[in-house]
């Protein structure tokens, strides 16, 4: 039997789109909802999360070593040292640092990013939160050469517009100017009238908006091009095939407009199908441009190679160029065959795939062996890294695969919603028809986060259907029930 499946696009969404009566979705929704329900309790029931300790010296590093205390201007976020990410630091860089480590124990790759390199990193934050709103950061010279450093009022002229629009390239070499400035790491600009005789003498146009409509990028509306770039990406990513025997689902939820989270489903000529999921260190318009690419190029490779390893090899040695220093992108693949009933896996730095199933001996498994991400190292050292594994998938068996965001998701004590609550929360919801589940699984960790998660979120499923029971489609039955 062909079922239906679905893609959500809209965190405020709640239409399933599924064929279960209204009444059953009202009652679903209002246990969701109340004050005493289920998130509640899982919550407190799950257990708690296994803290790694901590080296006694990389404390007092983060504590002493300048390396080890960039953050953005506004506070909000912490670079990591070794490989250049962005950390929410809400309650302090020291504790961000050390909740960080021990989830992400990059320390243990020994080697530092320089100064110059993670302040730039900083910088390129700072100033797509800054440009929209500071024209004093928006002073080029004439026909766009050369850009007026706003903090000391010295013209760089190795930073320029693209087509007189302010780029991703045009920022990234701004926040490289800035990371060698003395008078930036004040945080404070030159005022009106010292810029203005800084423009005289040097000659140069103050090129800033007139009337307010114009944005950074050259166009007419910021946020109606943020808009454009949803509509983007949304449809760049896979609608779902409708297979019989087996049900795909996915919740798709970026953090801002656009995400740096992506997944694919490319049916091949022989019946099989390739799926991907992906995750770009970091959010927003950088990370959505790595998205951008990868799919592309995911799309052309595929036309050449349907081999796992080869691909993703490919992959890495194709696109590690486009990214920043520090940036990488983890990707979940696999080759699935309806007809076999079987799944092959391969991990570029993601973490297993989940497969539950109440009626199995082993109700809940993790599948794959955690291979090295896209972006770090190009060459034999990365495709030797990344290791197959295949298994078949049995009747009744829910597949389900998520970006880290899921896991990451802090409350405000700053506590991690984890992989623990997780699979208790995918466990109690897997006899549910398969779009609510993953609804259901993401809503969760929306509440947990207070409504506001720190990342992208993605939940990728697929489900192979139950024997046929006599309890109708869609129905995941408990033993001994």
């Amino acid at each position: 039997m062909a079922l239906r499946p679905r893609r959500s696009m809209d965190r405020n969404s709640r239409d399933s789109g599924s064929r279960r009566d209204q009444a059953s979705r009202r009652d679903q929704a209002s246990r969701r909802d109340a004050p005493a329900g289920r998130s509640r309790r899982g919550r407190q029931g799950a257990q708690s999360t296994v803290r790694r300790p901590l080296p006694t010296s990389l404390e007092v590093r983060i504590q002493n070593d300048p390396l080890f205390q960039v953050t953005t201007l506004d506070d909000s976020l912490w670079i990591d040292p070794f490989s250049g990410r962005e950390v929410p630091c809400d309650q302090g860089y020291f504790r961000a640092a050390l909740g960080f480590y021990r989830r992400n124990p990059t320390y243990r790759n020994g080697a530092l990013l320089p100064l110059d390199e993670l302040t730039a990193i900083r910088w390129r934050h700072d100033l797509i939160r800054l440009l929209p709103h500071e024209p004093r950061l928006r002073i080029f010279g004439r026909d766009g050469q050369g850009w007026l450093n706003p903090y000391s009022g010295t013209m760089h002229q190795d930073v320029a517009r693209e087509e007189g629009k302010i780029s991703m390239r045009t920022i990234a070499a701004m926040a490289k100017a800035l990371s060698t400035s003395d008078a930036a790491r004040s945080g404070i600009m030159l005022d009106n009238a010292t810029l203005q005789q800084k423009v005289r003498s040097l000659g140069s146009e103050a090129d800033r908006p007139r009337g307010g409509d114009e944005s950074i990028f050259g166009l007419s509306d910021m946020e109606a091009d943020l808009n454009r770039a949803k509509d983007v990406q949304a449809h760049m990513l896979s609608d779902l095939p409708e297979l019989d025997g087996y049900e795909l689902a996915v919740q798709f939820l970026p953090h801002g407009a656009v995400s740096g989270d992506f997944y694919e489903v490319m049916p091949l000529g022989d019946g099989r199908l390739l799926l991907f999921l992906g995750d770009v260190s970091g959010h927003g318009v950088q990370a959505a441009l790595v998205v951008a690419t990868a799919l592309k190029t995911l799309r052309i490779l595929a036309r050449r190679s349907t081999e796992l390893v080869d691909l993703l090899s490919q992959l890495n040695d194709e696109i590690k160029g486009d990214l920043l220093p520090g940036q990488f992108c983890t990707v979940f693949a696999a080759l699935f065959d309806p007809e076999a009933s079987t799944l092959q896996v391969v991990l570029a730095g993601h973490h297993p795939m989940v497969v539950a199933n109440l009626n199995a001996a082993e109700v809940l498994r993790k599948v794959g062996r955690k291979g090295m991400a896209i972006g770090l190292i190009s060459g034999d050292i990365f495709r030797r890294s990344l290791q197959p594994v295949e298994i078949t998938i049995q009747p009744g068996d829910i597949c389900i695969q998520c970006t880290d965001g899921i896991f990451e998701a802090a409350n405000p004590d700053n506590e991690e919603y984890g992989e623990h609550r997780f699979y208790g929360q995918l466990l109690s919801t897997s006899q549910m028809p398969l779009d609510e589940m993953v609804e259901t699984l993401t809503a969760d960790v929306i509440e947990y986060s207070g409504g506001q998660p720190d990342d992208d979120l993605t939940v990728f499923v697929l489900a192979k259907d139950p024997p046929d029971d006599g309890l109708g489609s869609g129905s995941y039955p408990v033993s001994g029930g």
